[in-house]
């Protein structure tokens, strides 16, 4: 009765009716042993794996919760950024607006100023560079700013006379006019 093990293999002795039934024991015991700690691990894996895969999925439902609340937070931001782009250029616009009336009174001032004879070419080349900047500025909204449907049409024939009675008496004083376009 001799048994032999060849690692998992195992040679049994042949005894009057086949194989010793205690060896056959044996072996059964130390392969249902092994079997049983190779389930445990395998058992202590799964556990392991599904603990883990619960955590993960946990953790995708909180990522992607804070994907949409990032979501939100960017169209919340475009939308803002969109208004206070509007609201910039309206601005913009009224300030525009204000500082050509403003010119336009000084321009009135100096086209009549250069009507009369005793008026120096230095004042009527002076009229002219601030029709010139006021052009200027009207093509630098259009061609640049792109503000063409929030501005008003201006001409070269736009320039009205000049009222000396506005210009003694205006009805907004400078502080005023300052103060309208935040430069105080």
């Amino acid at each position: 009765m001799k048994k032999i093990m060849d690692g998992k293999n195992m040679k049994f002795s042949i005894a009057k009716r086949g194989y010793d039934p205690v060896e056959v024991e044996e072996y059964i015991g130390l392969i249902k042993r092994d079997y049983e700690t190779k389930l445990s691990h395998q058992q202590e894996r799964i556990d392991e794996l599904k603990k883990m895969n619960i955590e993960l999925v946990e953790e995708v439902r909180d990522l992607r919760r804070k994907e949409a609340s990032v979501g939100r937070a960017i169209e919340y931001s475009a939308e803002k950024a969109e208004e206070v782009d509007k609201a910039i250029l309206a601005r913009y616009a009224l300030a525009v607006q204000r500082l050509k009336q403003f010119e336009r009174k000084w321009l009135n001032f100096y086209a009549d100023l250069a009507t009369r004879s005793d008026i120096d070419d230095e004042l009527k080349a002076f009229a002219r560079v601030m029709h010139e900047v006021e052009c200027d500025l009207v093509s630098v909204m259009k061609d640049d700013l792109h503000m063409t449907s929030i501005m008003p049409e201006v001409k070269v024939d736009d320039i009205g006379h000049f009222d000396i009675d506005e210009a003694l008496h205006p009805e907004d004083n400078l502080e005023d006019i300052c103060r309208d376009l935040g430069l105080i």
